[in-house]
């Protein structure tokens, strides 16, 4: 599809498209879209409970057509509002787990209402949410009291896995948005070099101001391998349904080079899924999970690693979805509101 200018998408003096090209840092971005944070009267258990909006005003956090991108649900439902709540230490916020529900889309450019309950009771934390009202899209995170799954020594596996997927003459390497993918028989991975290497990587745009790869960087990716694992396997597109993840925390390195990986021998039936199955070659497949990791290239830190749970998509349908977001964007509204968003950061 040819990048759309001018008259779908607004006045050509501001084309959405050519301004991710300049686009802000994506934890300003989320930070950004809060546009209010209330708290209500705490709960009968002692939970603090909160109220807000949030609004997604930029063509960088889009995925599906005119939709929030599904590992993007990871920071955006949890982080931005966890980082308003008083009195939350944001120095024991990591390490931390994270479930996330994506059932239902979050639209780009529409105000969200959310609601939020928070408990600390000194040596641990947790967080939930709820957005636009719906279970479909209930979010948590929660401290963890150990960082022992961090320990590379528990992964010594996937680094084997990983050295032989090198060594094999048959591997296979393609490109996908500029970053090499290397499949073996049981893994599917990314190589990502370092913020810096490339200045016109995909990369760029996930590095903090301060020039540190961010956390929209390890839940876009992970969530990205996932589905892209399923989708080859099957030669279907799919959609991300949920993710589990543990997070370090840990600063990544401006100049690292990272693996994204996943291991297709990890693959399982969602056991709680009520999605309709989806025919492809003559087989009904419905929903599954499959394990994924983020470690730098000698397995010597371990950033993040848990569950993404991905569900075959009709080719025709996703056509339509981006046909339909073609149609449908307002004409002055959309540009206007990337516009702003751009001076804010420039002035800054």
């Amino acid at each position: 599809m040819s990048e759309p200018v001018g008259s779908k998408f607004g006045p050509p003096e501001f084309d959405p498209w050519a301004a991710m090209k300049d686009v802000p840092p994506l934890d300003v971005l989320f930070d950004q879209s809060v546009q209010h944070v209330r708290e209500l009267d705490p709960h009968p258990d002692g939970r603090r409970r909160f109220e807000g909006e949030m609004e997604f005003g930029h063509m960088a956090l889009m995925g599906p057509p005119g939709r929030l991108q599904g590992g993007f649900h990871c920071v955006a439902r949890l982080f931005p509002v966890l980082s308003r709540i008083s009195g939350h230490d944001e120095s024991r916020t990591f390490p931390c787990g994270i479930n996330v529900r994506l059932l239902k889309p979050v639209p780009l450019f529409k105000k969200v209402a959310f609601e939020a309950k928070y408990k600390d009771e000194g040596d641990r934390w947790w967080l939930t949410t709820r957005f636009a009202g719906s279970e479909r899209l209930d979010a948590a995170a929660w401290s963890l009291e150990s960082s022992a799954s961090f320990d590379p020594s528990q992964w010594e596996s996937w680094k084997k896995s990983y050295e032989r997927a090198e060594a094999s003459p048959g591997k296979q390497t393609r490109v996908i948005m500029g970053l090499p993918y290397v499949e073996s028989e049981d893994l599917f991975c990314a190589k990502v070099r370092g913020v810096g290497a490339d200045e016109q990587s995909d990369v760029q745009r996930f590095r903090t101001e301060d020039g540190h790869l961010s956390l929209p960087f390890l839940c876009y990716h992970l969530d990205v391998i996932g589905a892209l694992a399923f989708a080859f396997e099957r030669e279907c597109p799919h959609f991300t349904t949920q993710v589990s993840l543990a997070l370090s925390g840990e600063v990544i390195p401006h100049d690292e080079t990272l693996l994204c990986l996943t291991n297709r021998k990890t693959m399982r039936p969602d056991a709680f899924s009520t999605a309709r199955p989806l025919e492809i070659k003559g087989k009904e497949v419905g929903t599954q999970f499959i394990e994924v990791l983020l470690a730098n290239e000698d397995f010597s830190h371990i950033y993040a690693h848990g569950w993404v749970a991905a569900h075959p998509m009709d080719p025709q349908l996703m056509l339509k979805m981006t046909q339909r977001f073609a149609t449908q964007l307002d004409k002055e509204q959309v540009p206007e509101h990337m516009q702003k968003v751009h001076e804010e950061h420039r002035r800054k």
